[in-house]
């Protein structure tokens, strides 16, 4: 294995583009957890749907459009949270920019 040598100053500025990376790094907030459990379940409940269907070649309607109905409005109210949370980080950032300038 090669080692690179480095001047001390180009050390520190390598340690702080690493901290500053970890910083940066995205998490994974609620929002992203809960649609990734309503994927899920879309997924297993469209499978057992699939299953009844070749079972008893008929599927529960009233089931599916409720289903789909409590999912569609699940998503709808995380997008409404989500595009909030955005503007509201654009207008900090905007405010900020502006009393730099």
């Amino acid at each position: 294995m090669r080692t690179v040598k480095m001047s001390e100053s180009t050390y520190k500025q390598y340690i702080k583009f690493l901290r500053d990376k970890k910083k940066n790094k995205k998490k994974m907030n609620k929002i992203d957890k809960i649609l990734i459990c309503v994927l899920l379940t879309t997924v297993l409940f469209i499978s057992a749907m699939i299953y009844l269907y070749v079972r008893f070649q008929s599927v529960p309607d009233s089931l599916v459009v409720g289903y789909f109905g409590a999912v569609f409005g699940e998503v709808s109210i995380c997008g409404v949270i989500k595009s909030k949370i955005e503007k509201n980080k654009d207008s900090k950032a905007e405010s900020q920019e502006s009393e730099v300038v």
